[in-house]
């Protein structure tokens, strides 16, 4: 979990790049007391689903996505949406502020809480920010540094050292 620094901000920003093979993957997670969002891939196809007011929100991407060496944003304001590629999907925001969030995976009280029975992400996530601050992990399951070779698509990514590897995850951020 990371506590967002500015909670009361108007917008919030992240960004983070992925590698995986996978189709069914958990990417992000933010919730306050009456609210939560949730990004990820079902079958290969990006999913945002969430509740605000007591309505329940799914909007799901019209093609596949893939999370090998793709960016994503996420961006809260009016809109939640999420960019991918050229592409984005989106849901409309009754000004909810967001207190923390979760990347690749949630605690199991969580997951039951909102009925999530999303497939924890395993690969590697890179170049995370959070309102263009740089997210320092304060407290992760299953995550070590590097990325395995198997899951970089090319010369150049290989050389690149600043990513983490998350393998089943419940990663907490700060």
């Amino acid at each position: 979990m990371a506590l967002i620094k500015e909670p009361n901000r108007k917008s919030q920003l992240f960004k983070f790049h992925t590698h995986s093979p996978g189709t069914d993957a958990f990417l992000f997670f933010t919730e306050n007391e009456e609210s939560y969002f949730c990004v990820f891939l079902e079958r290969g196809f990006l999913v945002l689903r969430g509740r605000q007011a007591n309505k329940e929100l799914r909007v799901q991407s019209p093609d596949q996505v893939s999370l090998s060496d793709q960016q994503f944003a996420v961006s809260i304001a009016d809109r939640f949406v999420v960019r991918y590629g050229t592409k984005q999907i989106s849901a409309d925001n009754a000004g909810t502020n967001f207190r923390r969030f979760y990347m690749g995976g949630l605690p199991a009280w969580l997951r039951q809480r909102h009925n999530l029975t999303v497939t924890s992400f395993r690969g590697c996530v890179g170049r995370l920010t959070a309102n263009a601050e740089t997210v320092e992990y304060n407290r992760t399951i299953g995550v070590t540094g590097g990325c395995p070779v198997s899951l970089l698509v090319n010369e150049e990514e290989k050389m690149c050292t600043a990513e983490i590897q998350i393998i089943p995850v419940h990663v907490s951020l700060h």
